[in-house]
């Protein structure tokens, strides 16, 4: 290695992913939400069962709410749970 160059360790800085959105009220899915986390579907999958960010179902599908990002970081930060997303 040459001197006066920092190697980073871990992932590099990814920008986030957009998800084009037409309702900013419309709850996201399952495929979106991995999309935009870049986590593996399945890891998304869990989060919805063990209710993370306000995760509901939707007849068989699971959803997360519009802000779903703000309770994730809320959840991380230790903050108390928000009120859970609409039963559909």
């Amino acid at each position: 290695m040459t001197t006066g160059t920092k190697r980073r360790r871990g992932r590099p800085a990814v920008p986030q992913a957009e998800v084009p959105r037409t309702d900013p009220n419309q709850p996201y899915t399952v495929e979106e939400v991995s999309r935009l986390l870049r986590l593996h579907r399945n890891t998304v999958q869990a989060m919805a069962q063990k209710g993370r960010a306000g995760a509901f179902k939707a007849g068989r599908e699971w959803r997360f709410p519009a802000d779903f990002q703000e309770r994730l970081r809320a959840e991380q930060a230790g903050e108390p749970a928000a009120e859970p997303g609409p039963e559909a």
